[in-house]
């Protein structure tokens, strides 16, 4: 092969077989007009068809084969390819493309005409095969084609490539030895700022596959660091930061109506849109908006080399149609940039949770993201809330936190799916936290699991749950459940608050133990005690405290409350909590409750240092499952005396030498007895009170979990 060429084509062969042969002679063909112009081009192949390729060309002395490893990825093969180019000018090519005649002669010369700082893209990216499209190439100040990089490449087609530039250009922004070269590349030259120049007449034909989407997904690639989308600056400037509003289609405005309505309306939907269709068919085919006439004449020679590109018939020509950058792609990067602005410039640790409400899973999220601010204060933190709902209890939050709600950003585009897929583990491989930590999030844990691994590399990974819940009818559920094997490979810890969920999740599930860590709970303990109980003043008064839901079992607080009216204790019944979904007979246990005279007080919030605690003389609990709840926690640091089922962590806590544990939650009879032997002996119950709000102070304080926390390897920034 002859060196010193003015201009090397880098030719990636991949595995196409007799596929490969036409983009050849499009290649050959190419090369000649360029040839009549005074142009010596030179050709390198790379990828596994390779070798079997240099026999297909006509005239193989300008054409070098470069035989990379068996495993070897295409872009690893493209940058290797031009590593070895030595042409002034470099030009990439797939072997799904054909390239039009005068192309490498009108590339080149618009190169040197703006003295080699700029890259050029062919003018039109035109699909054959399973679809007829036609792109415009956006130039390199299209401030909106760079801000689609963030869900796709406007300069790209998977990794076929009409680009063409100096060789220092590419090596100044280089890609070396990466799984998507082509977009990562044009990243880079975005964020650099080189002017991309549009050689106009030029196109680049694109063989499309059944499920080709000319604006498709790169998620793959967008996993890869790139300066650019980690850059905060630029997305607070970015224009689709105000994202468009989705204009409904007519058939989703029909569902919106009445039904009789609307099935009329689907009716005269489906009777005028054949009709429509096919006047707008015509109008493209009469009108030839979509192919200029230069471009029908490419198509007549690219023909000749490859029968899938359609002859330019008039019939053939109405089929394509012009396709426009944005749209769906245009909302989702707007949600890429708009998530991006809202976090700092850097991210040290990155906390994900469903919300931020008053659970007790909650409450943990905000005492690790307290502990974090207390270990590392110069951390950057950030928070993102990945349910499509609002939270209700951001003042749970430390301060110093960054927090983003996906449920701002929701649409038909911005699903679910699409967040676990591409949004969120980009977000993640562009910032490269030091530590991400997810609560409960079946969205995160999600993208742990289709992710993990790429993202383990530079980040510590993670996970917390702490109750395996239950459906009302019946079904354990878990944000553990249905997940593959070896989904907790790439993390580094789910961290709990109990040893008996660890135990049911390796006995029963399989779970390695080695990946779960027991960090104990914070306690709030600054609130004052509960004093002692004024006999022959008022009757004795029990305090129930909780959401009213299944799992809380408000059943078995009325049967309790039925069992003392019927025994005639002097026993008071406090309650409060507020209605959730998921009971379906809580009507009647309410109604229940009050028929025995029990007091329903309203909703609290912020725990028992909002609760008049003076009040109360013991705290009752009735779940069916649970972790270890902080609602217990704190009734003990109160210095009331406990009475709970031995359920999930509850019996790791409490002991018959600080509280009352009931052996099955269901046993109206014992917790009924129970209360009695408190009235009985009061001077035992305030033994058992005292000494558990000792242990609470010890095993619950702030500095324990501190230490806990330190101690956990890989959490802590800068801890390996």
């Amino acid at each position: 092969m002859e060196r010193g060429a003015d201009l090397t084509v880098v030719f990636h062969v991949g595995d196409q077989g007799r596929l490969a042969v036409p983009p050849i002679r499009s290649l050959e063909h190419a090369i000649v007009e360029g040839a009549s112009k005074g142009l010596r081009i030179d050709v390198i192949l790379v990828g596994p068809g390779g070798k079997r390729a240099v026999n297909a060309f006509s005239d193989s002395s300008t054409v070098l084969h470069l035989d990379g490893p068996a495993d070897e990825s295409a872009a690893a093969a493209v940058v290797n390819g031009i590593e070895a180019a030595s042409g002034q000018v470099i030009a990439l090519l797939d072997a799904d493309a054909l390239v039009t005649s005068s192309w490498f002669a009108a590339a080149f010369e618009a190169i040197a005409g703006l003295d080699g700082t700029s890259v050029a893209d062919a003018e039109l990216l035109v699909t054959f095969g399973s679809t007829r499209e036609v792109t415009a190439r956006p130039r390199g100040d299209d401030r909106e084609a760079i801000e689609a990089l963030a869900v796709v490449d406007p300069w790209g087609w998977r990794f076929a490539a009409t680009a063409a530039t100096l060789r220092r250009i590419v090596h100044e922004t280089p890609a070396s030895s990466l799984p998507d070269a082509g977009w990562l590349w044009n990243a880079r030259i975005a964020a650099a700022g080189v002017e991309r120049a549009i050689v106009s007449r030029t196109a680049l034909l694109v063989r499309a596959a059944a499920d080709a989407d000319i604006n498709g997904s790169i998620a793959h690639s967008l996993m890869l660091p790139s300066a650019l989308l980690a850059d905060r600056d630029f997305a607070k400037s970015a224009s689709l930061a105000a994202a468009p509003v989705r204009r409904t289609s007519p058939r989703e405005r029909v569902e919106r109506l009445p039904r009789p309505v609307a099935a009329a309306a689907r009716l005269a939907i489906d009777t005028v849109r054949p009709a429509r269709d096919a006047l707008r068919r015509a109008r493209s085919s009469q009108h030839g908006s979509a192919v200029p006439e230069w471009l029908a004449a490419e198509l007549r020679e690219q023909n000749r080399f490859e029968p899938a590109v359609p002859f330019p018939r008039a019939s053939a020509l109405g089929e394509y149609r012009m396709v426009a950058a944005g749209g769906r792609e245009g909302e989702r990067a707007a949600a890429y940039w708009r998530l991006r602005a809202a976090l700092p410039d850097s991210v040290d640790y990155l906390f994900f949770a469903p919300w931020v409400r008053t659970g007790g899973g909650d409450l943990m999220l905000a005492h690790y993201i307290g502990a974090v601010r207390r270990l590392d204060p110069d951390a950057s933190v950030a928070l993102i809330t990945t349910e499509f709902s609002t939270s209700t209890r951001l003042d749970l939050l430390p301060d110093g936190v960054d927090l983003f709600e996906l449920s701002s950003i929701a649409s038909a585009s911005v699903d679910r799916e699409w967040c676990v897929e591409h949004l969120i583990p980009q977000l993640i491989a562009q910032l490269q936290p030091s530590t991400v930590h997810a609560f409960n999030s079946t969205v995160a844990f999600d993208v742990i699991e289709r992710h993990g691994a790429a993202l383990a590399p530079t980040s510590a990974l993670f996970l917390s749950t702490y109750v395996i819940d239950r459906t009302p009818d019946g079904e354990r559920t878990s944000v553990l459940f249905y997940r593959r094997d070896g989904f907790l490979d790439p993390v580094t810890a789910v961290l709990v608050d109990s040893e008996a969920f660890v135990q049911t999740m390796s006995n029963e599930f399989g779970f390695d133990p080695a990946k779960f860590l027991v960090q104990r709970n914070i306690v709030d303990t600054t609130f004052g005690t509960r004093g002692g109980p004024v006999r022959g003043v008022r009757p004795f008064r029990v305090l129930w405290a909780g959401r009213f839901d299944v799992q809380k079992r408000v059943d078995v607080l009325a049967a309790i409350a039925v069992e003392i009216e019927r025994l005639r204790l002097p026993v008071e019944v406090h309650f409060y909590g507020e209605e959730v979904m998921g009971d379906p007979a809580l009507p009647d246990h309410l109604r229940a409750l009050e028929a025995a005279g029990a007091h329903r007080h309203p909703p609290f919030t912020g725990g028992f240092s909002n609760l008049p605690i003076e009040q109360y003389d013991a705290f009752l609990m009735t779940s069916e499952w649970e972790g270890v709840p902080n609602m217990m926690l704190e009734a003990l640091a109160a210095g009331l005396p406990v009475i709970a089922p031995t359920v999930g962590g509850i019996g790791e806590v409490l002991t018959s030498e600080i509280g009352y544990p009931i052996a099955r939650f269901d046993d109206i009879d014992a917790y009924v007895s129970t209360i009695a032997e408190i009235l009985e002996h009061p001077d035992d119950a305030a033994r058992r009170a005292t000494s558990a709000r000792s242990s609470i102070l010890s095993d619950y304080s702030v500095d324990t979990f501190d230490a806990r926390l330190a101690s956990t390897r890989g959490y802590l920034r800068g801890d390996a």
